[in-house]
């Protein structure tokens, strides 16, 4: 089930951002904007009542930038990230959406891949984007 994020999904979020990217938006920057970005949408998917995955966007007319988006370890390479995505595209094409955009990871390659699968080109690198240092790549959807 892919629902809305709320509130009290915020600690469990910040958690799950810490143990898979290393770092986290933070509870109150993601608390301000469910409550106060006119152009943020977040959503969490859950089997069984628990939260597997998370997607942030910023939609701003017919742009959306897809901020965060991860998938528990777990429940990875079972269709869930795909899924999400097709959701994803699908509600912010019905918002008016023509072009998505995104930075991951230049070693993350699984991810790259989905994205691919999507329609999502390289667009360019941005160089030591990451607090580790590692460089992110582009990507662009139209």
């Amino acid at each position: 089930m892919i629902r809305k994020m709320e509130k009290n999904d915020i600690p469990e979020i910040v958690d799950f951002e810490i143990k898979i990217f290393g770092s986290s938006l933070g509870h109150e920057m993601l608390e301000k904007e469910l409550k106060y970005n006119e152009m943020a949408h977040y959503f969490v998917m859950e089997k069984d009542n628990k939260i597997i995955g998370y997607i942030g966007l910023w939609i701003d007319d017919i742009a959306c930038q897809i901020i965060n988006f991860f998938i528990k370890e777990e429940f990875r390479k079972n269709g869930y990230g795909t899924s999400f995505l097709e959701y994803i595209i699908e509600y912010a094409t019905n918002k008016n959406v023509e072009i998505f955009s995104l930075e991951v990871r230049e070693s993350n390659k699984t991810a790259i891949a989905l994205y691919e699968k999507f329609g999502f080109k390289y667009s360019h690198l941005r160089k030591n984007y990451y607090s580790d240092g590692e460089h992110a790549c582009v990507l662009i959807r139209q």
